[in-house]
């Protein structure tokens, strides 16, 4: 059986889609278990989107959006318990009081802050490589417990460079290539998806 693919079932949830495509999309998702309950969630985030509420997006939307072939190695480790996927909150470039701003372009150093979930992601863009740390967003009471976890970034299929969180949650790779890429940082049985990260 031929399923929708990914960007029908946005438009159709979205509203997008009319005429005779839409009604036969909408009939094989009415009679399809695996196209169903896709579209239901798709419908749900669309009107979450439209509340203005910020939720998590869907397990299965995310499993349809990694199948897309750059990142299909990604799709069995997506469980929505345990997978975040980090929006960012704050760029030195873009964020910047607008008379430093011409000064920053420039910069040898860029920082993008993200929120994933219970994490906080800094990265750090210096010289030919990547720095950061993994941390979490809420203050713990106390001494904060070390942590596990690893970091890899990927470009398509390729991994560009991995390595291990210190205990604090701290990362550095000496050289990356420049250009869009996914981060990826496993912590503490959790996993945390920075994609579309321009180096």
């Amino acid at each position: 059986m031929n399923h929708l693919d990914v960007e029908t079932l946005a438009d159709l949830a979205d509203g997008r889609s009319r005429g005779a495509a839409a009604r036969e999309a909408g009939s094989h998702a009415a009679a399809c278990a695996d196209c169903g309950p896709l579209l239901a969630d798709l419908r749900r985030s669309v009107a979450a989107m439209a509340a203005g509420a910020a939720a998590e997006p869907p397990k299965g939307v995310l499993r349809a959006a990694f199948r897309i072939p750059a990142r299909a190695r990604l799709a069995a480790a997506v469980d929505a318990a345990r997978t975040f996927v980090a929006r960012l909150v704050f760029d030195s470039l873009a964020d910047a009081a607008p008379a430093m701003a011409p000064a920053l372009r420039g910069a040898a150093v860029r920082q993008r802050l993200f929120r994933a979930g219970p994490w906080e992601v800094e990265v750090l863009r210096s010289g030919g490589g990547i720095r950061g740390s993994v941390v979490p967003a809420e203050e713990p009471e106390g001494e904060p417990a070390p942590v596990r976890g690893r970091v890899e970034v990927l470009r398509g299929p390729r991994t560009l460079g991995a390595g291990p969180l210190d205990a604090r949650g701290r990362f550095a790779l000496e050289r990356v290539s420049p250009g869009r890429c996914l981060l990826r940082i496993e912590i503490e049985g959790q996993e945390i998806l920075v994609d579309a990260l321009d180096l």
